[in-house]
């Protein structure tokens, strides 16, 4: 939090110094200060076209939701705006310690929340296990399903 604080201040203070001589950088560090502004609009405007505003600039600086992770695979949420659907992940392989590769797409209809015994990698493929609850109303109770989701990787 600190961190992101100290990046921010010294946008601002930098915006400020590449103004006077006008040079090209100033148009990259004029975003510190104007995406408070039109966040703060699209909030007031309210509706559709705040939505559309705020996640705009909002795409960029939402961190990544992680999921699951372990040493070969990371499986992130993915974010799509105020108005995007429901339940999109990404999976992405890591390799060489610091680069990535994007591996496959999946949609779930309910959030997951993934544990390091539910996921297993194999050749070309992930499987995911889950255990989903749901509600019976003619019984009046819940019924756990045991439920496998098999995600093909490029």
């Amino acid at each position: 939090m600190l961190f992101k604080i100290s990046l921010y201040t010294s946008g601002l203070l930098l915006f400020f110094l590449y103004l006077k001589p006008f040079k090209k950088l100033s148009f990259y560090f004029s975003l510190y200060v104007f995406s408070p502004i039109l966040i703060g609009l699209s909030w007031l405007i309210d509706g559709i076209s705040g939505a559309i505003l705020g996640s705009l600039f909002l795409f960029f600086f939402v961190p990544s939701d992680v999921r699951f992770e372990n040493n070969e695979i990371v499986i992130n949420k993915k974010f799509g705006g105020l108005l995007g659907r429901c339940c999109d992940y990404e999976v992405v392989k890591k390799k060489m310690f610091l680069f990535e590769e994007k591996a496959a797409e999946f949609n779930f209809d309910k959030n997951i929340y993934l544990k390091k015994k539910d996921v297993q990698l194999r050749e070309n493929y992930l499987e995911i296990h889950l255990v989903l609850k749901d509600y019976d109303l003619k019984e009046d109770q819940y019924i756990e399903k045991d439920t496998t989701i098999f995600v093909l990787m490029k």
